[in-house]
């Protein structure tokens, strides 16, 4: 297999595969992947979802993942606008907004993988001064992020701040929403992410639910992009072993239909 997804999920994990795709599935987007072969395999104990790969995804990411995904920058431009426009009711966004604000405390906030920056956005709005500072490797995102964000601290790779010593202990808010899913292995970035975090910041991380397994594996959740699949014990597990307080931790099903857990953490004194 070219890729396996990596996490300690829990002190007894034991793998049996459940669900494999021969084709992609239908409304997953399509990459032009030969001999497409993946599968997953789900914990039995603690029911994390772990991706096996038989082809290499990280050349979709560098080539044509943002194209694919959103089209030119006109369409990435038209799709932001239509997202912003929703109403509260049917914004997983807006309420996305409401939930963090409440867990803001300071002006000093980063998010990473901001994608097209319409959380960012959104949150400017709610919060005034805040100091953004955005990270997306996507060139095509990055180049419609510093169009949106002409004033804001927008970087491409999160070493940019870990290898700067005055961002360590930094930031007051740092989210990662629908990011720790799509990395081979997500413990990497929250290793680095909790030396950025000051001691009274709060992390706020969004992740894919197993819960969506209801399914049998054809919904977005599963999606090629997903090396992981979250449970509730197996991302209370991980946030625990790197030694974040959990705040807040919920399953929910949110306005679009997708099935999501989210967290509020902070880090552990010394």
């Amino acid at each position: 297999m070219k890729l396996k997804a990596k996490l300690k999920c829990c002190e007894k994990k034991d793998l049996i595969k459940a669900f494999e795709y021969r084709e992609k599935p239908l409304f997953e987007t399509d990459f032009n992947i030969k001999n497409y072969n993946r599968y997953y395999k789900k914990c039995k104990n603690c029911e994390h979802y772990f991706s096996f790969l038989d082809f290499d995804i990280n050349k979709i990411y560098k080539k044509t993942y943002s194209e694919k995904t959103y089209g030119n920058s006109k369409k990435i431009e038209n799709t932001f606008k239509k997202i912003i426009s929703f109403p509260k009711h049917k914004s997983d966004n807006k309420n996305r907004v409401l939930r963090c604000t409440k867990f803001i405390k300071g002006k000093k906030f980063l998010d990473i993988g901001s994608g097209m920056g319409v959380f960012p956005f959104e949150l400017k709005k709610k919060i005034k001064n805040l100091k953004m500072n955005l990270l997306e490797k996507d060139k095509n995102l990055i180049n419609f992020l510093n169009k949106n964000f002409k004033n804001e601290n927008i970087k491409s790779d999160i070493n940019y701040f870990t290898k700067n010593k005055s961002y360590n202990k930094f930031f007051d808010f740092i989210s990662i929403n629908k990011v720790l899913e799509h990395l081979e292995n997500p413990e990497i970035i929250l290793k680095k992410v909790k030396k950025l975090l000051s001691n009274n910041g709060v992390l706020y991380i969004e992740v894919p639910d197993e819960k969506a397994s209801i399914a049998g594996g054809l919904r977005e959740e599963f999606f090629i992009e997903h090396l992981h699949v979250y449970s509730l014990k197996s991302l209370k597990n991980t946030l625990k072993k790197i030694k974040f307080k959990i705040l807040q931790i919920k399953s929910i099903k949110e306005k679009s239909g997708k099935f999501t857990i989210f967290a509020f953490c902070k880090n552990i004194k010394n």
